[in-house]
């Protein structure tokens, strides 16, 4: 690509005004030819030359905040939150958040009987190993879950999405998914170990054993509305208000000030 060609030639000492472009090529054209790169030539492109780093700098903002959905845990909205704060121009770049609706959340049932359930649906029986990985797993969930309930039931989801929202000057709305097929909440576990089971495919229904909206009682802080292990639903004495998902993402919307579209994808 003649663009590309002439980047070899840039060197660090080389300057373009605003109002010749770079390469010669007029800046809107540039801006434009780059913004159909891959991330990888992003990246490649970025340490070619000064120009070439300045230049791809909207393209480069954008393919990380594409690539970076905000889940529903402290580390990921801190990360996300520091990553506005920290790469220069950034939060200017933010039209829309991408949040993931779903959360770490122990099976209304136990894990055990999950997984008891998912082996008969898929009609197969754990080996040795298999049950070695899902103990290590599922404690590492109930240790991810206890710390998630202390983030989520004492308003941190809403306190830092309402912050994530007011570093954003041009935000104008939100995008609201659940988790994609084989996708995880990341940093709770080695989630790759779910390969090795033996009876591991593409699409094996094992998020609903770990992952699921929440409720909290916000007057409380903790779970006040339950079910127990006769599948009977319990509302315990003086509960308080109840909180999801959806209600901290209202509260946080109102607490920033700003009018927000809310975009629920498939």
């Amino acid at each position: 690509m003649p663009v590309l060609s002439k980047v070899a030639d840039a060197g660090e000492g080389s300057k373009q005004t605003s109002k010749e472009g770079l390469f010669g090529l007029p800046v809107e054209l540039f801006d434009e030819i780059t913004s159909y790169l891959k991330v990888s030539d992003l990246c490649h492109f970025k340490f070619t030359s000064r120009d070439g780093r300045i230049a791809i700098q909207n393209q480069w903002h954008d393919a990380i905040l594409l690539q970076t959905p905000i889940y529903s845990t402290y580390e990921s909205m801190k990360r996300f939150l520091s990553m506005l704060q920290e790469v220069k121009g950034l939060a200017w770049r933010v039209k829309a958040l991408e949040l993931v609706s779903e959360g770490l959340k122990l099976h209304e049932y136990g894990s055990e009987w999950a997984w008891e359930y998912l082996t008969q649906w898929e009609q197969v029986d754990n080996t040795a190993e298999d049950v070695s990985i899902i103990n290590k797993i599922n404690a590492d969930h109930a240790l991810a879950v206890e710390d998630s309930n202390g983030f989520l039931h004492m308003g941190g989801y809403r306190i830092l999405l309402e912050q994530i929202i007011a570093a954003c000057p041009e935000l104008t709305g939100i995008n609201i998914r659940k988790l994609k097929i084989d996708e995880h909440i990341p940093d709770w576990t080695d989630t790759a170990k779910f390969k090795d089971l033996s009876y591991y495919r593409p699409g094996l229904a094992i998020k609903p054993i770990f992952y699921g909206d929440w409720q909290y009682d916000t007057l409380h802080h903790r779970v006040t509305h339950y079910r127990d292990e006769f599948g009977d639903d319990i509302i315990e004495p003086n509960a308080g208000p109840q909180a999801k998902f959806i209600d901290d993402v209202d509260a946080a919307i109102l607490a920033s000030g700003k009018t927000l579209s809310k975009n629920f994808i498939r």
